[in-house]
């Protein structure tokens, strides 16, 4: 992210003014212009900048018309010049004054208060870009819209270190909420994209903050694969569960789908389930239809399997890739995440002992599904 940029130039106009009567004869015009300029530097000296605008632009105006008569036009060139950057500094300040308060209101903790003073800031540049067309007022107004959600964003990334995931959470929603209002007003392909990653990370955060109280699982009731019959997760409960994410098109998934077909088999269905839950419908993990997905199911797999929808892959964590697979307890509560590297049945098996018996720590297991 870029850093603001604030262009400040301040040029006194007084010691330009005694060369007024050199260049050319003392008119009422130049009289005028002389008096908007001193009254310009006066303001902007005062910290009173929409006067310095008002003044600075009468002056360009009057020098504009003394160089256009042809009379004294090298200094008045030059006056003009310097009264358009002391125009450009009045109208900039201001603007510059209130993002560094909003930046205070950040490191001070007030995120709802900085994200409000960004996007009011948002509009002030528009206004201001529709009278003058500085570069810099552009690129200002850009920081502002990022960080109308972006301080928000900030703050959970702080969270998320601490392993705080629930306050995280909360944070990128804010993030969310924030830039989906502004995106009411302002028009702007950041906006979208910074949402798309809050969001993603909210989801994160919050199934992590899930396993990490070793709380209640996210419930689903999705169609099945084989008949589209409804399969509700919650039915399920009784015996530990192993919730596994797969794809049709993944190598990894067809190597590890009939392992768990045998270890479903081997421990048999009164001690455990295991729920495939297939994201071949799912936009982004869409590749190539449902038909292989289909004769998987119907050739190779005993166990349960249904389609996966957006909300679920959602609450279940944005699995970050496939094959990925939880334990459930016999209460429908996550213990964590079960690991598929290097799958065997025998290593399956001493898995779902340990997760029979006691279950892992659900502490580490959650910092790794935050990553």
């Amino acid at each position: 992210m870029r850093d603001l940029v604030i262009r400040l130039i301040v040029i006194a106009a007084s010691p330009a003014i005694g060369l007024y009567a050199t260049a050319a004869e003392e008119t009422d015009t130049f009289a005028e212009a002389k008096k908007a300029t001193s009254a310009g530097q006066a303001a902007l000296d005062a910290k009173d900048y929409a006067k310095a605008v008002d003044r600075f632009q009468r002056a360009i105006e009057l020098w504009k018309q003394i160089e256009a008569s042809g009379d004294g036009q090298t200094e008045a060139s030059k006056l003009r010049k310097r009264c358009e950057n002391n125009l450009r500094f009045a109208v900039e300040k201001p603007l510059s004054n209130r993002v560094q308060a909003a930046r205070r209101l950040a490191r001070e903790g007030d995120i709802e208060g900085a994200s409000e003073a960004y996007r009011a800031l948002v509009l002030e540049y528009d206004r201001a870009l529709k009278k003058y067309d500085y570069g810099s007022l552009k690129q200002n107004r850009r920081f502002c819209v990022n960080y109308i959600g972006m301080v928000a964003i900030k703050k959970a990334e702080e969270l998320r270190k601490k392993r705080e995931y629930g306050e995280a959470a909360r944070y990128y929603r804010m993030a969310v909420e924030r830039y989906r209002q502004a995106e009411e007003l302002i028009h702007s392909r950041s906006i979208k994209d910074n949402i798309a990653y809050a969001e993603d990370r909210m989801h994160r955060m919050m199934f992590a903050d899930r396993l990490e109280r070793h709380a209640e699982a996210p419930d689903f009731e999705l169609p099945t694969v084989a008949d589209s019959a409804p399969l509700q997760l919650s039915s399920l409960r009784g015996k530990p569960a192993l919730v596994v994410f797969w794809a049709a098109w993944c190598p990894s998934c067809k190597y590890c789908l009939p392992i768990l077909s045998k270890f479903q088999h081997v421990v048999g269905e009164d001690r455990v389930t295991v729920v495939g839950i297939c994201v071949d419908r799912v936009q982004g993990w869409d590749r190539g239809g449902t038909e292989k997905a289909e004769r998987l199911v119907r050739d190779t797999l005993i166990f349960p399997n249904v389609w996966s929808d957006l909300r679920t892959t959602q609450a279940w964590g944005n699995p970050r890739g496939v094959p990925t697979a939880y334990w459930l307890d016999a209460d429908g509560r996550l213990v964590g995440p079960a690991s598929f590297r290097n799958l065997t049945l025998e290593s399956l098996l001493r898995d779902f002992e340990r997760v029979d018996q006691s279950g892992p720590d659900t502490s580490e297991l959650a910092t790794e599904a935050a990553e």
